[in-house]
């Protein structure tokens, strides 16, 4: 895994998250978890 800060300022942040999953199934797992966070304002998946 890796996290890179894309963007901040008094608000917000941006990262860019790299994972490995084991699967569509687990991605779409931590993309739903993560958007139930009260702290994420949104999750949008990267493509290569």
């Amino acid at each position: 895994s890796n996290i890179q800060v894309i963007s901040r300022d008094l608000d917000f942040y941006r990262f860019n998250i790299d994972l490995e999953v084991q699967n569509i199934n687990h991605l779409n797992q931590i993309i739903a978890a993560m958007r139930l966070s009260q702290f994420v304002e949104s999750v949008e998946r990267g493509k290569d």
